[in-house]
């Protein structure tokens, strides 16, 4: 941790290396010791004590994630959020997730997020999704493949949600699906 400046602009650098750490949310979420997860900021600015600007990044695992964060306030908890994944390969994600422990997964994806406003009050923010999906495959235990073959992409964005080229092979049957829909204000 370093800290510079004045409590009027003080710029953080942050390395956490939580590599060795267990870490568990309920029974949402764990991270077994020896799998890599580093915190990093990148020009990170604390204004007036209250309001955050900068950047963060999160290494987990296979996972490269770069975020921004801009003029979020800490008290309020209004501003805005953006993050970006690299292309994540699935394979073994149910080990932090708990919830999908009988499931495997495979292929890759990739996500991009946007959140501005009220970070408390989700349902009246702008949020902005974009995800990949590359040779995606879900199996539940020993049964065949449950989805398999998953490519394309999906946006939603506060007027319209949209796929493009989203294919996908549910049991025998392969769907072709593109879709877009707005949303009315």
């Amino acid at each position: 941790l370093n800290l510079q400046g004045t409590l009027d602009q003080l710029q953080v650098a942050v390395k956490a290396d939580m590599t060795k750490a267990l870490l568990t949310y309920s029974h949402y979420f764990v991270k077994p010791k020896q799998i890599p997860l580093v915190l990093l900021t990148d020009e990170l600015t604390i204004k007036q004590g209250r309001e955050l600007n900068g950047g963060v990044d999160v290494h987990f695992g296979d996972a490269k994630i770069k975020g921004s964060v801009v003029k979020f306030d800490i008290f309020s908890k209004m501003g805005e959020v953006t993050f970006l994944t690299n292309l994540v390969p699935l394979q073994g994600w149910q080990q932090y997730l708990p919830t999908f422990s009988g499931y495997e997964f495979s292929g890759n994806t990739k996500f991009f997020a946007n959140g501005k406003g009220d970070f408390q009050n989700i349902g009246t923010m702008l949020l902005m999704y974009h995800v990949v999906f590359e040779q995606v495959g879900v199996r539940a235990g020993s049964n065949p493949s449950l989805i398999q073959n998953l490519n394309g992409t999906v946006d939603v964005s506060p007027l319209d949600l949209e796929t493009k080229d989203l294919n996908f092979d549910f049991g025998n049957t392969h769907f072709a699906i593109q879709a877009k829909m707005f949303f009315r204000k």
